[in-house]
C-alpha cells in the first residue's frame, strides 16, 4: 500500500475512533439521565392512564438500539487503545525506559570490568612484565587527517628475558583537545598476532574519554631465552585524536617505550591524508647522536617523515614537533 494512502486511511480511522469515543461519552451521560426521567415519568403515566403509555413503552426499544451502539463504541475504543499500546509508538516509551536502565547497568558492569583488569594487572603482573618484555623492534605509522583524525598502525617485535612473558600493557593518550571516544569500538581498535600459529587477547585497563590503556595477553606466553619472538600489531582510527594539530597547525608528539634492554630499532613515521596539507617535522627532545635520524622521504604514497633510532634506551622520551606548512 502506498505511504500516502496508508497515512490517509490512518487519519480517517483516528477520526472515526475519536467520534465513536465522543459519542460513547455523550451517551454514557445521556442514557442514565433519560432512563431515570423516563422511568419516573412511566410510573406516573401508569398510575394515571395505562393505555396512554403504550406508545411510550414501544419507543423504549430505541433505547436498546442505542445501548448496543454504546457498547459497540466502547468495545471499538478499547480495541483501539489496546492497539495503540501494542503498536511501536505505544511501546517506544516503555522500551526507552527499559533500555535506559539496561544501558546504565551495562555501563556499570563495563566500568567494573575495566577497573578489575587494571587492579589485577598493576598489583600482580605488570611489575614483573616490565623486566621481562624485551622489545626487539617497534614501528608506528601515523596517517594524519585534516580534522585531527588519525589512522595508526604499530608493530611490536617482542622476546622475553628473566622469565616467560604472558602479557604487556600499552595504550593511547590524547589531550584536552582530543575528540572523546566512549568505547574501543568508536576508534576501531584491533589487536592481532602477526606470528603464525600464535594468538593474542586483550582487555581494557583504562577507559577515559581521551585515553585508553589495554593489557595484551600473549597466547601462549613468550618463553624466555630469546628464541621465541612474536609480532604484535595494533591498529586504530581515532577521529579528532590530534585535533590540536588541526586547530593550531602544530603540536608536539611524545612517546616512550619500556623494555628489558635497549631497543635495536625504533621508527615513527608520519604521513598526511589527501587534502590535509603539507607536514614538517623536527626533533624537540634529547638528541641521541648518530643513532638518530630524521628525514623526509618519498614513495608511491607521497611524501612522509620518518624518525628512526638504533639502540634506543628503555623509556627514552621521544619528542617531535609536527607542523602543517
Amino acid at each position: 500500500m502506498p505511504d500516502s494512502l496508508s497515512k490517509l486511511l490512518k487519519g480517517w480511522w483516528d477520526l472515526i475512533i475519536l467520534v465513536s469515543g465522543l459519542l460513547a461519552a455523550f451517551l454514557g451521560l445521556y442514557l442514565p439521565l433519560r432512563d431515570f426521567a423516563s422511568g419516573w415519568g412511566l410510573s406516573r403515566c401508569l398510575s394515571a392512564s395505562p393505555a396512554g403509555c403504550a406508545a411510550k413503552e414501544f419507543s423504549g426499544a430505541g433505547s436498546v438500539a442505542i445501548a448496543i451502539l454504546l457498547l459497540g463504541s466502547l468495545l471499538v475504543l478499547l480495541a483501539y487503545t489496546a492497539y495503540q499500546a501494542a503498536s511501536p509508538q505505544g511501546r517506544s516509551g516503555r522500551i526507552r525506559s527499559r533500555d535506559a536502565g539496561r544501558i546504565e547497568m551495562l555501563k556499570r558492569t563495563f566500568t567494573q570490568t575495566v577497573e578489575a583488569t587494571d587492579l589485577i594487572a598493576s598489583q600482580f603482573f605488570l611489575a614483573a612484565a616490565g623486566t621481562r618484555k624485551e622489545v626487539r623492534q617497534f614501528k608506528q605509522v601515523w596517517i594524519l587527517g585534516r580534522n585531527g583524525d588519525c589512522r595508526v598502525k604499530q608493530t611490536w617485535t617482542l622476546a622475553a628475558q628473566n622469565g616467560d612473558l604472558h602479557f604487556f600493557e600499552t595504550g593511547i593518550q590524547g589531550d584536552d583537545q582530543t575528540s572523546p571516544a566512549g568505547f574501543p569500538e568508536e576508534i576501531a581498535l584491533d589487536i592481532t598476532s602477526g606470528t603464525p600459529g600464535m594468538r593474542v587477547a586483550w582487555l581494557l585497563s583504562r577507559n577515559e574519554a581521551t585515553e585508553k590503556d589495554f593489557v595484551v595477553f600473549l597466547l601462549p606466553a613468550i618463553t624466555a631465552g630469546g628464541k621465541d619472538v612474536r609480532n604484535i600489531e595494533v591498529r586504530y582510527y581515532w577521529k579528532g585524536l590530534m585535533r590540536r594539530l588541526a586547530l593550531n597547525r602544530y603540536d608536539y608528539f611524545e612517546y616512550s617505550i619500556k623494555s628489558a634492554a635497549a631497543i635495536p630499532s625504533v621508527e615513527y613515521q608520519f604521513r598526511v591524508a589527501e587534502g590535509a596539507g603539507k607536514l614538517r617535522c623536527s626533533i624537540e627532545g634529547t638528541l641521541l647522536g648518530p643513532d638518530e635520524t630524521l628525514a623526509a622521504l618519498q614513495d608511491d604514497g607521497g611524501e612522509y617523515w620518518t624518525y628512526q633510532v638504533r639502540n634506543m634506551p628503555s623509556d627514552h622520551p621521544t619528542k617531535l614537533k609536527l607542523e602543517f606548512v
